[in-house]
């Protein structure tokens, strides 16, 4: 018998545990308390902890829940009911003493100014007489999405208008700090025009628009919402905007390299392409993206994980920005990745969307930073480059100077000093030879003088232009022998910075073969297709190994300067052996 007893007693025991139909004692000094263990859910025998962690998967179906609570003073106490993200929620208030009260229906569905307290929680309050027992009978529905009921619990009516009022703070705080980002980011993409300001622009927008959605702040604008936000396909859209738009973010901050990455960022633009054309097409054949979430899993995930290698890789390149990037940026992947793979764990919905809200202005901010320090490093990495521009057009100012002055002493001030010799001569003994020899030596230095002025600024390139005095200043040459070709020029004219620019290229390119080269044949060729100008000039001279000239001359230094200078890229292609090749692109050359 005793066995019996105790059998029974543990089997009512283990039902009263299973249930979780204790009833919540309200004491004076009551504060808050979740109202989950004290609920009875009629949803098929699932147990009360995994109402928090979306286990029902059938949406549009109602669920019920009963929940007791008993006024264990001697004081009526002012309660207030508070939940969240429940389509349509509706039910009654049965009292002890047989006083049944029904409550008004209400829901995300139903406007906020409609609603008991003015805020994206839904809410109800009750007065609990002293020694009374109240039971809250609610009926939840959630469309097309997975069902959560976080938070669920009751709170001393001030101290519930106190929670609401903090949450509304909070969320406050954060669309103000995600609004500054906004601004700062549109700011930096309408100043210059980089990719990287476009994407990190959109990450912000769509983080802050999935927020907004997500706390129902279109009701401060409008009664009503589309069916597009009803069936939460919204959801889908946003989440998916933001995996696209972060992987192309990605992608310009830590400095991919398009040889060395080109795998994965195909992968990731194929991902993308897919993710974009699933979710158009589920628009367009009006699936509930919730109902085909399965299918946008793979791909998005696949973003994430290129993502984390993308960084990797860039930590491995000694990449600075990428150490703030992982900073920033894992708390954010890692909850994406929990909110993505939420068929395959428990954790709430409710909280997951809570630390999300956290991380991703966490992660704004610190991105926003890093982006301000690259801004910074960029800056400064130019104003070494002008700088380094500077110094090298001094030197190539002083080495002209003093080529001119070289050849101002050796061969203009030998002529000249030897006509005043034979001027002197002339005036103490006239001798027609003597004048008709500083005649020459006269007609010789005028001859310097012009090829001086030549060297500076040839007159045939201001008249003819650069293709004409290229062949009329090489075409005459026997050894090496010169070919100038001009393809799809149509006898045009460049830009006059853009013909001096290369003419000084090739002088120094020529100066180069002669001194060193030894070639026989040289080709000059100016190439133009569309609006892209492109300058070739190639030797079968001796070749070099173009690391080793680093540092050991002007040449190579000088025409990297003025290709910079047009915006250009400069190529040079040679070996030991096999000549020297010299390629000079520019984008828009006119």
């Amino acid at each position: 018998m005793r066995i019996f007893t105790g059998t029974l007693v543990l089997l009512l025991w283990c039902f009263h545990l299973a249930s979780g139909q204790d009833t919540l004692h309200i004491r004076p000094g009551f504060g808050s308390s979740e109202l989950y263990p004290y609920t009875l859910f009629r949803t098929g025998g699932v147990p009360w902890q995994q109402m928090t962690r979306g286990a029902f998967d059938e949406s549009g179906k109602p669920k019920w829940f009963r929940s007791r609570l008993q006024n264990t003073g001697t004081t009526p106490m002012q309660l207030m009911v508070i939940c969240k993200a429940v389509d349509t929620l509706s039910g009654s208030i049965a009292f002890s003493g047989g006083q049944v009260r029904p409550l008004v229906l209400t829901g995300t569905h139903r406007p906020v100014r409609l609603r008991e307290y003015p805020s994206n929680y839904l809410t109800y309050s009750f007065l609990l007489p002293p020694g009374q027992t109240a039971t809250l009978s609610l009926r939840a529905v959630t469309d097309n999405y997975r069902f959560t009921l976080a938070p669920y619990a009751v709170f001393e009516r001030v101290a519930g208008i106190k929670y609401l009022y903090d949450q509304q703070l909070y969320q406050g705080l954060y669309v103000g700090g995600m609004f500054l980002i906004v601004l700062f980011g549109v700011a930096m993409m309408a100043l210059f025009r980089e990719k990287l300001y476009v994407f990190y622009a959109s990450c912000v927008i769509w983080s802050l628009a999935l927020m907004l959605v997500q706390n129902e702040y279109y009701y401060y604008v409008f009664d009503w919402i589309p069916k597009f936000f009803i069936s939460k396909d919204v959801y889908g859209v946003i989440v998916t905007a933001i995996s696209i738009s972060y992987f192309f973010f990605t992608t310009e901050f830590l400095n991919t390299r398009p040889k060395d990455d080109r795998i994965l960022l195909w992968i990731g633009k194929i991902s993308s392409g897919v993710l974009a054309v699933l979710l158009v097409a589920c628009l367009l054949l009006d699936y509930r993206l919730f109902a085909v979430r399965g299918v946008f899993y793979p791909f998005l995930s696949s973003l994430y994980v290129i993502i984390i290698w993308l960084w990797v890789k860039s930590v491995r390149r000694g990449y600075k920005p990428s150490y703030l990037f992982a900073v920033a940026s894992i708390p954010v992947i890692t909850v994406g990745l929990l909110e993505t793979m939420l068929d395959l764990h428990h954790i709430p919905v409710a909280v997951i969307y809570n630390t999300y809200y956290l991380v991703t202005l966490w992660e704004m901010f610190l991105l926003t930073m890093s982006i301000a320090y690259r801004f910074y490093r960029e800056r400064e990495a130019a104003a070494i480059v002008r700088q380094q521009q500077y110094e090298a057009e001094i030197r190539a100012r002083d080495e002209e100077r003093e080529r001119i002055a070289r050849d101002l002493h050796d061969k203009m001030g030998a002529l000249l000093s030897a006509a005043k010799i034979n001027v002197g001569l002339i005036g103490r003994s006239p001798d027609s030879q003597l004048v008709e020899q500083t005649e020459q030596m006269l007609l010789l230095a005028v001859e310097e003088t012009r090829n001086a002025a030549h060297n500076l600024y040839p007159a045939n390139l201001l008249q003819l232009g650069l293709v004409p005095t290229i062949r009329d200043l090489y075409g005459r040459v026997q050894a090496p022998k010169f070919t100038v070709d001009a393809i799809g020029m149509d006898d045009e004219r460049l830009e006059r910075p853009v013909e001096v620019a290369l003419y000084s290229i090739i002088q120094e390119a020529v100066q180069n073969i002669f001194k060193h080269a030894e070639a026989r044949e040289v080709t000059i060729q100016l190439i133009r297709e569309k609006k892209n100008l492109t300058l070739l000039i190639e030797d079968n001279g001796r070749g070099f190994v173009p690391s080793f000239t680093r540092g050991r001359g002007m040449g190579l230094e000088n025409m990297a300067r003025r290709v910079e200078i047009l915006k250009g890229q400069l190529e040079v292609d040679s070996m030991p052996g096999r000549g020297t090749i010299i390629l000079v692109r520019i984008k828009g050359g006119k």
